[in-house]
């Protein structure tokens, strides 16, 4: 009797076995992954001023913690700031401190690279996100699956816009990944 399922294994598209002939190894599959992060990610970050409502408000807030020398409590106008996670605030403090715009007094511009210091820490998480999918998928599955996800994520629209932005989205998404990346890695273990 015949189940009607056959053992026909399809051959891998041309595409796919271009990509594991020209990314032949682990080495060379992070270099292109980190590459491809960085070229969604970073080119014209900085070019854009702060346009979201969130990344102007998270950007004073990140402002005061530096200006107070108060971490522990965000502080906005005349009130403390509680309705968002302290992770991204200390993000952009830490941002606003590499691009040296704290030291600018109450009133005065934050210099030309504001936007920037602003938005690498996001942009680097989710070059980080980038690169963990793609060993999410390459633990299990294979290097050729871990590039075409890593692409895939790269290049979703929604995905650039969060990366590119000064909002809570990346870096709870991004750390989520990441967790989810060590998890693979201590489970899946070859």
């Amino acid at each position: 009797a015949s189940t009607g399922v056959t053992d026909e294994r399809v051959a891998p598209a041309f595409w796919l076995t271009w990509l594991a002939t020209k990314i032949s190894t682990a080495r060379l599959g992070t270099i292109a992954v980190l590459v491809l992060g960085f070229l969604a990610f970073i080119p014209f970050l900085g070019s854009l001023t702060l346009w979201d409502p969130w990344e102007t408000h998270y950007g004073e807030v990140a402002r005061a913690m530096i200006a107070r020398d108060d971490f522990v409590y965000p502080y906005w106008e005349s009130a403390y700031f509680f309705s968002k996670p302290a992770m991204p605030l200390w993000m952009i403090a830490i941002g606003l401190w590499f691009v040296r715009a704290e030291h600018q007094p109450p009133g005065e511009p934050l210099g030309d690279w504001v936007e920037w210091g602003v938005r690498m820490p996001f942009a680097l998480t989710a070059i980080a996100t980038v690169y963990a999918v793609y060993r999410i998928a390459k633990h299990i599955h294979s290097r050729e699956a871990g590039l075409v996800t890593a692409f895939v994520l790269a290049s979703s629209a929604q995905f650039i816009f969060i990366g590119k932005q000064a909002m809570s989205d990346m870096p709870f998404v991004g750390f989520m990944t990441i967790g989810l990346w060590f998890f693979c890695e201590a489970v899946f273990d070859n």
